[in-house]
């Protein structure tokens, strides 16, 4: 994974992070899963087909010491969407891991990290941990560093020196958001979302499953809202995307359409994404937070 994304409000991925298991009902469809089956020779176990439910997760997680330091070796910088095929703060990711995933971008400020949980329980802990450190940032280069000098047979130097560390707290380059299909958990996630320090918090709504009729925009500075697309994709009601919209400009909140999915703003199932497009009554939302 790597340049040349698909993910539209991205230049790149960066999975050094494989494996994970549903946390939510927009979950049901996750694409991840097949990507993920792929690598099943090299990181076995962590998918598995299941007679009655096809292939799902087996909550097994593996870490890919050797895509840590992608980004470090990328020379312009880019807005990279970190670990697409996990969840950074699954449960059976170590704490060692975030903070090293952590420290390749706090030693990279060329390039700009976007986060997206389902696990907004454990990004407060987290949070709340590094917040009782001296230093998180360094913290954070200095434990990237180890797990890149266990990995290379070449000096770690060589890693690090392409790096310009910060100690700024929260990272300057780190966007963080939280999932929300509906409003259930738009209740849960964005008070949680809110208690954590960051240069970005956005909300991705995609899927949006459900309706969501209430919405706090303050201190949310970007919001994506998105159809489901794909096999058994659920369809997003225009009354649903069009209150995120209207709630979005009367708070002046950049807002990214990116797209109604296999389900036109008429309710009529298509093949493909592509023919039903992202217009809300015509226009195109494609906003960008002011950090961007």
């Amino acid at each position: 994974m790597g340049d040349n994304t698909g993910i539209e409000w991205a230049d790149a991925t960066h999975n050094f992070l494989y494996g994970c298991d549903p946390r939510s009902p927009g979950c049901k469809n996750c694409y991840a899963r097949f990507s993920v089956r792929r690598q099943e020779q090299r990181m076995p176990g962590l998918t598995v087909m299941d007679p009655r439910r096809g292939l799902i997760w087996t909550g097994k997680i593996a870490f890919a010491e050797h895509r840590l330091d992608q980004p470090v070796r990328w020379g312009r910088g880019r807005k990279v969407f970190v670990n697409s095929l996990s969840d950074l703060f699954h449960r059976n990711v170590k704490d060692e891991w975030i903070e090293a995933g952590f420290g390749v971008y706090a030693g990279s400020p060329r390039h700009t990290a976007q986060i997206l949980t389902k696990r907004e329980d454990r990004m407060v802990e987290w949070y709340d941990k590094m917040g009782g450190m001296k230093d998180p940032a360094m913290h954070c280069i200095e434990t990237a560093a180890e797990i890149m000098a266990k990995h290379y047979d070449t000096s770690v130097a060589k890693q690090i020196s392409r790096m310009t560390p910060t100690s700024v707290w929260p990272l300057p380059n780190v966007w963080m958001g939280v999932s929300v299909e509906d409003q259930m958990f738009a209740d849960i996630r964005i008070p949680a979302l809110k208690k954590i320090p960051a240069a970005v918090h956005f909300l991705s709504m995609e899927p949006l499953i459900g309706e969501v009729n209430s919405l706090d925009f303050d201190g949310i500075e970007w919001v994506i809202v998105g159809g489901e697309s794909g096999p058994g994709a659920r369809p997003m009601k225009p009354e649903w995307a069009r209150f995120i919209r209207d709630a979005a400009l009367s708070s002046g909140t950049p807002l990214f359409m990116k797209q109604w999915g296999n389900f036109d703003s008429a309710g009529t199932h298509h093949a493909s994404k592509k023919e039903t497009g992202c217009e809300i009554d015509g226009r195109d939302y494609k906003q960008w937070p002011e950090a961007a």
